[in-house]
């Protein structure tokens, strides 16, 4: 019993490390860019993100610069930043 709990925390942990590379490229400089911008500078970076999006850029590759604003935008907003865990279970 004990091997096959084992065995499912291995699956988890290779899920989980799978979104690490994903998670680092939010944190890195796509967040430090952000915190930069004025309040207005960062409303209309949604704008831009849904105008890429309408002109044919998938969602994929969308993914870290939007997962980077919904963590600037809690920042700013609760003055709470996600941790990493927290953009892996999103």
């Amino acid at each position: 019993m004990l091997k096959w709990f084992s065995g499912l925390l291995d699956t988890n942990k290779r899920t989980l490390s799978s979104y690490e590379p994903l998670v680092s490229a939010i944190s890195s400089n796509r967040e430090l860019r952000l915190k930069k911008l004025k309040d207005e500078e960062f409303a209309g970076e949604t704008a831009r993100l849904k105008l890429r999006h309408e002109r044919g850029e998938s969602l994929d590759d969308l993914l870290v610069e939007a997962f980077a604003l919904a963590r600037e935008a809690g920042r700013r907003t609760a003055g709470m930043r996600m941790f990493d865990v927290q953009l892996m279970a999103a």
